[in-house]
Formats: structure tokens, sequence, C-alpha cells
């Protein structure tokens, strides 16, 4: 009976530190090429016991080459109990091989307890072996580091 009562504690902990609260409110016209709208609040723990917060609202085609827009705001905790503020902007094609843009402002704690600033802007095609080119800058509290690559998405070398 004890030992009943210790792997339900510890199952109810594990539960409580890795499943994540995700209300979704969603509009938009499934398999249709009408434009979607997506609000996402998730509360979650992201490589940390502290949970993190994200909101996202998005505003798409659904299962259509038409652009789709994405506003993405979060709050977690990035390999660090500190926590980190991403902001994403995203203009791309959703589920086509037409190119996307997508540009990513962050603030966070990247391994180290010191907040880092990335802004990454990245020309891709989404679901596709074609080329993407990313262009990264890193402004950390003793250095500069821009970085720029080119890349084959979703395609090992």
């Amino acid at each position: 009976m004890e030992l009943f009562i210790f792997i339900l504690v510890i199952k109810l902990s594990v539960y409580l530190f890795s499943k994540s609260l995700s209300p979704n409110i969603s509009l938009y016209a499934h398999e249709s090429p009408i434009v979607g709208i997506k609000l996402s609040v998730s509360l979650y723990a992201h490589e940390s016991p502290i949970v993190g917060i994200k909101l996202s609202v998005s505003l798409y085609a659904h299962e259509s080459p038409i652009v789709g827009i994405k506003l993405s705001v979060s709050l977690y905790a990035h390999e660090s109990p500190i926590v980190g503020i991403k902001l994403s902007v995203s203009l791309y094609a959703h589920e086509s091989p037409i190119v996307g843009i997508k540009l990513s402002v962050s603030l966070y704690a990247h391994e180290s307890p010191i907040v880092g600033i990335k802004l990454s802007v990245s020309l891709y095609a989404p679901e596709s072996p074609i080329v993407g080119i990313k262009l990264s800058v890193y402004l950390f509290s003793n250095s500069l580091s821009p970085k720029i690559s080119l890349y084959a998405p979703e395609v090992e070398n």
C-alpha cells in the first residue's frame, strides 16, 4: 500500500512538471483556403521546473499556399531558471514550396544566467529541399557575433 502511494505521488509530480496547460481558441475553415485565426495560450515547463507562458496569435491559410502571418510572444525559461522573452513574426507559405520570410527577436538566457539578444531573419522554403538563407545576430554582454548560414531545411547533410 505504501509503495502504491509512493508511485502515485511520483507520477503526479512528473505530470505536474511535464504536462502543458494549453487552452486553444481557433476560428478557421478546416481544409479550405479561407484564412483562419488562432489564439493559443500555454503554460508549460521549458527545460526547467519553472512554468513558462506562451501567447500565440496566428493568421494563416489552412492547408493552402496562401501566405500566412504569425505573431508569437513567449515568456519561458530557456536552459536556465531565468525567464526569457521571445517575439516572433513570420510571413510564410503554409504547406507550400513558396519561400517564406521569418523575423525573430529573442531576449533570453542562453546556457548562461546572462540575458542575450538574438535577431534572426530567415528566407527558406518550408517542407522543401530547396536551400534556405538564415541571418542571425547575437548580442551578448561581451560579444557581437553575426552569423550567416546556408542550409537545406528538413534535409540531412
